[in-house]
């Protein structure tokens, strides 16, 4: 058992490097999308004489409002998939 013990560690190594590479690059995508694409989603709200008024207008808050219903699925995803790999006892 104990002569196993090498051989085992390197196919945990060797099985941990495409994981450990999709995480690291989902969380740079991740940090690159909230830092360069983010802005404070666009608003419709009612102003005066019950008339629409939009808040916050531009191309960058209008997707934001847009992708704000589906981001959370797209972390649930990032996270099942990091934690998939977490050993069963």
């Amino acid at each position: 058992r104990r002569s196993q013990v090498p051989a085992l560690l390197k196919q945990y190594y060797y099985e941990r490097l495409p994981r450990t590479a999709v995480v690291q690059g989902l969380s740079r995508i991740a940090s690159d999308f909230i830092i360069n694409f983010f802005d404070t989603p666009t608003k419709l709200k009612w102003g005066e004489n019950n008339l629409p008024k939009i808040e916050k207008l531009g191309l960058i808050s209008v997707l934001v409002a847009l992708w704000r219903p589906i981001l959370p699925f797209f972390f649930r995803a990032q996270f099942s998939y990091l934690y998939s790999f977490a050993p069963s006892l």
